[in-house]
Formats: C-alpha cells, sequence, structure tokens
C-alpha cells in the first residue's frame, strides 16, 4: 500500500501531481533506458533490505553522494566496499552464463579509460542479482581479465550460471550464511504497480520511498519523470485529435512527429523544466536541450533537427494567476 503523504512526496519530487499509478507502472517499464537504471538502483534497495532482514549485526553504509563524486562503490557492508550490478541480458544465456556491463559511467567514455584496471582494484566485491535465485558477491581479483585490453577488467564479464560465487555471504563477514539463498522474488498481491514489482522484486511502497530518494534522482528519477511528462503531452495532443509516430531511430534527436491539420510533419523534443535554472519571481523558466549520449558538440541539438520544443511548466513554477489561453501554433 501506498500511503497518502509518500503519494504527495513522490509528486512533489517529479513535479506532477494525481500521478496514476498504472500509468507509472507501464511508462516506468515501457522503455528500456527507463527501467534498467530504476531496476539497478532497486537491487540495491533489495540486499540492504537483505542484509537488514538476515543479519541484525550488519554495519551498512549506503553512499549518498555518489551521482555528485562519480564513485564506484554503491555499499559498504561491514568495511567491505561493494559495487551491485544487474545482469546485461545480451551477454546472459540461460543455464550457461550470466553477463554483466561492467565499465565506468562517468568520465571519459572511451575505451580503455572507461574500463577498471585489474592492479587497481576500486572496490572489494562485485555483487550480482542472479538472473533465476541468489546473488554473485564476487572478489575484485577473480573477475575475468578484458580479452583485447590487458591489464583491464572485461566488460561486459561473465561468470559460470552456477557460479563459485553464488550466495557467498561469508566474504562479508557471515559466516553462518555460505551458500543460502535469502532473497524473495514475490510479486505482492493487488499491486498498483505490478510489472514494476516484477522486475525489482520490491512492494509499491519500497519502490516509491525509493524513488523519493535525492540519491537516486539523475540515475533514476530523470528519465522516469521525461517520459511521465512525454506521456501527458502526448495524451493531451490525441485529445485534439493530431496523429502521433514515435521516431523509429536509435538515440533520435526528436521525442515525437506529429501529422498537423496540414498533413505536415512537425519533429517535436518534449522536455521538462531544470530546477536551477527557473526563477519564478523573475518569470523565467529555464531547460536544458542537450541530448543524453555522447559528449558536445556530438550532443548538442541543431536547429535543423526540430521544428518545436514542448517545454512541460509544473504548477509550481508559474505564478498562481490565470494563463490566457493561446494559440497552438504545431497543431496548424
Amino acid at each position: 500500500m501506498i500511503k497518502k503523504d509518500l503519494k504527495a512526496r513522490f509528486e512533489k519530487s517529479i513535479q506532477i501531481e494525481n500521478i496514476d499509478w498504472t500509468v507509472l507502472d507501464d511508462v516506468a517499464t515501457s522503455d528500456t533506458n527507463v527501467l534498467r537504471p530504476i531496476k539497478g538502483v532497486a537491487f540495491e534497495e533489495l540486499f540492504v533490505k537483505i542484509i537488514k532482514q538476515n543479519f541484525s549485526n550488519a554495519r551498512i553504509k549506503e553512499i549518498e553522494k555518489k551521482d555528485a563524486d562519480g564513485s564506484d562503490v554503491d555499499l559498504i557492508i561491514n568495511g567491505k566496499t561493494l559495487q551491485l550490478k544487474t545482469i546485461n541480458k545480451g551477454n546472459t544465456k540461460v543455464n550457461v552464463k550470466v553477463g554483466v556491463a561492467l565499465h565506468k559511467t562517468h568520465g571519459e567514455e572511451k575505451r580503455p579509460n572507461n574500463l577498471y584496471k585489474k592492479a587497481n582494484p576500486t572496490f572489494d566485491y562485485l555483487v550480482v542479482l542472479h538472473p533465476l535465485s541468489g546473488i554473485l558477491i564476487i572478489p575484485y581479483s577473480k573477475i575475468p581479465n578484458h580479452k583485447v585490453y590487458a591489464g583491464y577488467l572485461d566488460d561486459p564479464a561473465s561468470f559460470d550460471w552456477n557460479s563459485e560465487w553464488l550466495n557467498r555471504w561469508e566474504l562479508l563477514g557471515f559466516t553462518n550464511a555460505k551458500g543460502k539463498t535469502f532473497d524473495k522474488r514475490i510479486v505482492p498481491p493487488n499491486s498498483h504497480l505490478p510489472k514494476l514489482s516484477a522486475e525489482t522484486f520490491l512492494e509499491d511502497f519500497e519502490i516509491i520511498q525509493m524513488l523519493c530518494k535525492e540519491q537516486y534522482f539523475r540515475a533514476a528519477v530523470m528519465g522516469l519523470k521525461g517520459n511521465l511528462k512525454e506521456f501527458w503531452f502526448m495524451e493531451r495532443l490525441k485529445e485534439i485529435g493530431l496523429k502521433i509516430i514515435l521516431p523509429n531511430e536509435n538515440y533520435a534527436k526528436y521525442d515525437l512527429k506529429i501529422i498537423n491539420k496540414s498533413f505536415k510533419e512537425k519533429r517535436v523534443q518534449v522536455k521538462g523544466t531544470s530546477k536551477g535554472m527557473c526563477d519564478i519571481r523573475n518569470k523565467i523558466i529555464g531547460f536544458e536541450i542537450n541530448g543524453t549520449h555522447g559528449h558536445a558538440p556530438a550532443r548538442n541539438y541543431k536547429r535543423n533537427l526540430l521544428d518545436y520544443v514542448a517545454i512541460i511548466i509544473s504548477k509550481d513554477q508559474i505564478e498562481d494567476t490565470e494563463i490566457p489561453a493561446q494559440k497552438f501554433p504545431i497543431a496548424d
């Protein structure tokens, strides 16, 4: 159950009122680029939950500012530094191997600079949620070497389906738990978020609490927030009878095309506002117009690639006065 105060806190965080849980569930699970980071941070929440439920004397330290400092450590358990990962589906084969994307997501993106050096451990253990049951706890020194770049860890890294590192809790100081499986992968009955629960193995309120945490905002909530606003915008377009075409290319510079009343295609990028760029007192609304992949100038937008930018403005970012109706030029 998601209580009213938690719902209100979440709505304030994403700047959307009266959120429909079914819409949230569908939007979060329909886009891999949104679902993947949510599953990543959900595994951190699940792992901490397992530790607390089964090891009462565990010393747990969560990293609260990892997005800001580019940390490669997600958790510290009993003094051991951990990096947590969900599987890489493209490199995982049922009953054969478990694949994990293993590269830095901050700093320089080119190889080998985004790979981890074998001789310079940046965490003690790699912790991976097994696709079927259990959790892999792998010492840094046992992660496979890269097949091309000598001296670096493999990416993606692969481990046997029945790996010797499955449920190796004793490596984290839980000496009597070696080989035991503690994760329960059950979707709660009567869930308001059945799809997200099935993907994360968390209850509804745990998912929303997780999405309210400041340290997860940039990693997991920004994409979700943007897609929810995009969904809302498309629903408004449908209400006035416009046909929508979604891009069929990867990393398109537009979010959708509209066939207007003149039967012309118009490319539209949908954006939310950026909190740090808005100033209600001075009537300034700011937003970022960069892409999410690569570096400048490749990630910058060129004027000839878009016809319109739709900026979705939240209620608390404008004065509490009536806004006069404006003509909707995109429809003509």
